[in-house]
């Protein structure tokens, strides 16, 4: 593992970039401005060595991220309608920062989220893996949130060529969290190039229909004989 120097935050904060490689070569960089994945290389089978993630190609560009490439996202990932919810009793109004089909709503933890502060990252090591484990510490108000939340993403880069995301977070008060990771996959190697002859296997019987703003209606619905069916192995396009 080689930890580097990657440039300063528009505040003056210093901002590292940690490279992990295994066994096989394959090789992570991980940035601490919003825990980001930077690069996954990987050999094809011809042993060519290419990044399959959507990356930018400085600090600089991380800054201004507004695709959330390679982000950890939070204080909650996805939308919430209007920006409101309701516990306890309680009322909380975020900022409201995206608009699908015109109807407002807060999306990945508002106009500064988790994606968009410095974390503080730590090697760690297991055994036929290593690691980054970053935290950051979200006080109680922040964009709206209620709660003193900590919040810890370890990636680990194993022998067996996995790439591991956990996510966890600890609060002293009832609070919506959704840690997620926000990379954009180009199995190609070749950015220029779409992936609509990857072909994708999911898990998952049901999909959650949506509304105009993309939010989920709470219904449930069965992917058999619709699009979203990738119970087997299918091309994306």
């Amino acid at each position: 593992m080689e930890t580097s120097p990657y440039g300063t935050t528009k505040d003056g904060q210093t901002v590292r970039l940690f490279t992990l490689t295994n066994s096989s070569g394959v090789e992570v960089q991980l940035c601490e401005y919003g825990a980001i994945v930077a690069s996954v290389k990987t050999p094809d089978c011809s042993g060519k060595f290419a990044n399959i993630t959507l990356a930018k190609d400085s600090l600089e560009g991380w800054l201004e991220n507004p695709e959330y490439l390679g982000a950890t996202v939070g204080r909650y990932g996805n939308r919430i309608s209007k920006g409101k919810f309701s516990i306890d009793g309680t009322d909380y109004e975020l900022a409201n920062n995206n608009d699908p089909g015109g109807i407002p709503c807060h999306l990945h933890g508002g106009a500064k989220g988790f994606s968009r502060v410095l974390w503080n990252g730590q090697p760690v090591i297991r055994p036929k893996a290593s690691g980054v484990c970053f935290t950051y510490y979200s006080d109680a108000g922040e964009e709206g949130y209620p709660g003193n939340l900590t919040a810890k993403v370890t990636y680990w880069l194993t022998d067996d060529n996995e790439l591991i995301f956990e996510a966890r977070a600890k609060a002293d008060a009832p609070t919506p969290v959704n840690l997620i990771n926000h990379t954009y996959w180009n199995l190609s190697g070749k950015p220029t190039k779409t992936i609509l002859d990857h072909e994708l296997q999911l898990n998952a019987n049901q999909f959650l229909p949506t509304s105009a703003g993309l939010i989920p209606t709470g219904k449930k619905e069965e992917v058999k004989g619709t699009p979203m069916d990738f119970t087997k192995p299918i091309r994306i396009g």
